[in-house]
């Protein structure tokens, strides 16, 4: 009898590579412990709490599939494990292509990702 253990393999694959692709950065050498709970996303508006600010976080596109509220629940999940209860400053960061000095030209793309500043507040019952 055949074993198909490579189907749950290659559904994971596929899941993944559908996602968009999240990229971060930490501010501090000593990385902190995931957080819990939900991330608090801010846009237009900065949050009235006190923070510390951990890292950058950068969401982007991998396909035209790839929709803006999986974006942001990828900046979500990105931030939670940076140990952020916060994501400030956050707007569309539209793609730029070509090579400036040799094409002298270039382009902006509308398949935008999303960036913004994962925070911490320094109140854990803090979520405003």
């Amino acid at each position: 009898m055949p074993r198909f253990t490579s189907i749950p393999f290659a559904a994971a694959l596929l899941t993944a590579a559908c996602g968009p692709a999240v990229s971060s950065g930490h501010f501090t050498e000593m990385p902190l412990p995931p957080a819990s709970g939900d991330v608090a996303i801010f846009s237009t508006r900065t949050p009235t709490c006190a923070y510390d600010e951990i890292g950058l976080v950068h969401v982007e596109r991998r396909h035209g599939f790839t929709t803006l509220q999986s974006m942001i629940d990828a900046l979500r999940v990105r931030a939670r494990e940076m140990g952020g209860t916060a994501v400030v400053g956050v707007a569309l960061a539209p793609k730029l292509s070509g090579n400036l000095p040799a094409e002298n030209s270039a382009t902006v793309s509308t398949d935008t990702g999303l960036s913004g500043t994962v925070v911490r507040f320094r109140d854990s019952a803090c979520r405003e």
